[in-house]
């Protein structure tokens, strides 16, 4: 993870999202996301920027219909903890291109 350009991290990110894992956001204080998959397992080799991810969208190499909605917080035995938001993002057919051109 250490030293990866942008185009590698943003490269990991959609290998990750062709294999199956998806962003989550555990917490609004945290300026990074994580890849997950379906056992809440960590990626642990790559972890993105929020505002990387944002710009993965706007440039429109990933997409997701999920909406940014407020935080919510539960209360565990009087300890309020964020809940996560997991972000289902799909590869479109720019990012596909993306990944093809600059994968080594």
């Amino acid at each position: 993870m250490a030293d990866q350009t942008e185009t590698e991290i943003m490269l990991g990110v959609i290998d990750a999202l062709y294999n199956g894992w998806t962003l989550c956001d555990d917490d609004d204080t945290e300026k990074y996301m994580v890849l997950v998959d379906e056992n809440r397992a960590i990626k642990e080799d790559i972890k993105p920027l929020k505002s990387l991810i944002r710009k993965m969208e706007q440039s429109n190499l990933i997409s997701t219909n999920d909406a940014y909605e407020e935080r919510e917080y539960m209360d565990i035995f009087g300890e309020l903890k964020p809940v996560p938001f997991v972000y289902m993002y799909e590869v479109t057919r720019k990012g596909s291109t993306f990944y093809r051109d600059n994968k080594v």
